[in-house]
């Protein structure tokens, strides 16, 4: 893809508070791995551009 938004990437939305609600921490870490790569993946498929936008708080996945 030439260009690339990944959107709406907020504190509460990556990684998604649903999904890493698991009271085992191996398995936390294992979603939250998945929830990194998955962000990555959609980062690195943009070839000119690469736009992220948020509003209050930003992920913490997201480097500032």
């Amino acid at each position: 893809f030439d260009h690339v938004i990944i959107a709406h990437s907020n504190y509460d939305t990556i990684p998604l508070n649903t999904s890493v609600n698991s009271e085992e921490e191996l398995i936390k870490e294992e979603i939250l791995l998945k929830e990194k790569s998955l962000l990555f993946v959609s980062a690195t498929r943009a070839k000119k551009t690469l736009a992220i936008t948020s509003f209050g708080e930003i992920s913490s996945f997201i480097p500032k």
